[in-house]
């Protein structure tokens, strides 16, 4: 089952893990930065912190002992483009209990899921183009999966 909310839904946690000299700053002190504009964070099973970069078109994981992110999906440079690996203002991103990652695709009016390291989404909701139908979304902002 998926569930597609068409509100910003932004999850919040925090991590008291600390890894060498970095460490999950619980004061509000930047730990990771170059963001366009993050919308959503989802921390995973590893406890790397997933970062939705709705301006910068990508899914970034920062790993507890990294002082930089990975671009995990979209695209590293910025572009965005309705191919099945890149995006059009992502806004949210969650993983279901098998390792795969769903992303609302918004301006592409899509759900894109990527298998666990795999770039290269399939659209599992939406067909590309705005339509207020069954089979259609309209500017997907957040995402669920049961």
């Amino acid at each position: 089952m998926i569930f597609v909310s068409f509100f910003l839904a932004i999850p919040t946690s925090t991590v008291n893990n600390t890894c060498g000299g970095l460490r999950w700053n619980q004061t509000g002190v930047v730990v990771a930065t170059g963001f366009k504009k993050p919308l959503a964070v989802y921390i995973g099973a590893n406890d790397s912190i997933y970062v939705c970069d709705k301006d910068g078109h990508n899914i970034e994981e920062w790993d507890q002992c990294s002082s930089s992110g990975v671009v995990v999906a979209g695209s590293n440079t910025s572009a965005s483009g309705s191919t099945s690996i890149l995006f059009n203002h992502p806004e949210d991103v969650t993983f279901d209990k098998n390792g795969y990652m769903y992303v609302p695709d918004t301006d592409n009016d899509r759900v894109q899921r990527f298998p666990s390291g795999s770039n290269n989404g399939t659209t599992v909701a939406g067909t590309g183009t705005a339509a207020n139908t069954l089979t259609g979304l309209n500017k997907p902002q957040a995402v669920a999966v049961d």
